[in-house]
């Protein structure tokens, strides 16, 4: 699969730009639906979505990640893409393991 493009350069760019916007719209209507948490319809609709957004900002961070490597880019630019492409991925994986192994 070398220098096979599935997708043209800018397209990648702006959409690991876009999964990290997704990741932020995600995690502030989680939080913010907290408020509503009387109102049975409105909080679970608030909740469903904003954990329908995070999850699909964590699938696609790894697909756009896998897209990029196999992307022809020359190597500099692959890493930079890389690591933006999978900061929702760390996040995610980070917030696992605060989770799990800090007890407060």
């Amino acid at each position: 699969m070398k220098n096979v493009s599935f997708y043209n350069s800018k397209t990648l760019r702006l959409t690991s730009f876009l999964n990290i916007f997704l990741l932020i719209i995600a995690t502030l209507i989680l939080h913010y639906s907290e408020n509503y948490r009387g109102q049975n319809p409105l909080y679970v609709s608030l909740k469903m979505l904003g954990w329908a957004l995070f999850f699909i900002s964590i699938i696609w961070s790894f697909t756009n990640t896998l897209l990029i490597y196999f992307n022809k880019y020359t190597l500099k630019r692959k890493l930079m893409w890389i690591v933006v492409s999978i900061i929702p991925c760390v996040y995610f994986l980070s917030v696992l393991f605060l989770g799990f192994y800090i007890k407060f």
